[in-house]
């Protein structure tokens, strides 16, 4: 069964303009057709780098915010830490420059990962889950 078959996640954030270093704060809504037992629900900060040959998707941070159990229509608050390491400082001046001109022309870049906070309700099969982008500095 499809994740959206379940039900749905409302997540709410306080911003979506976050540093690093900050911390995210937020609501979760599951709003489920019927109960369904589940492992746990947990909110992840999830970086998504497009490459040259396909796309990494990497977890940095992960929180549970319920233990596993039967849920319906709970609602959750949440808040957990942005790392404060996320994105290379450029260091200033000439070798900065470099380092982006370099980056340029290999086609990448150091700060195009694009970032978003999902809420997921584990459960058997396709999970049910919410993702919502955020922009960190």
């Amino acid at each position: 069964m499809f994740g959206f078959l379940k039900g749905k996640i409302d997540l709410q954030l306080e911003k979506a303009n976050l540093a690093q270093g900050d911390t995210a704060r937020g609501t979760v809504r599951l709003k489920l057709k019927k109960p369904l037992q589940a492992r746990g629900v947990f909110v992840e900060l999830l970086r998504i780098k497009r490459k040259n040959k396909g796309t990494d998707y990497f977890v940095v941070n992960k929180k549970e915010i319920a233990k596993a159990g039967t849920y319906s229509g709970e609602t959750f608050s949440f808040d957990f830490k942005i790392p404060s390491n996320l994105i290379a400082k450029l260091p200033e001046g000439t070798l900065g420059r470099v380092i982006k001109s370099a980056a340029f022309l290999l086609k990448t870049s150091i700060a195009n990962s694009k970032w978003y906070i999902v809420a997921r309700l584990d459960v058997k099969g396709f999970d049910v889950k919410k993702k919502v982008r955020v922009y960190i500095n």
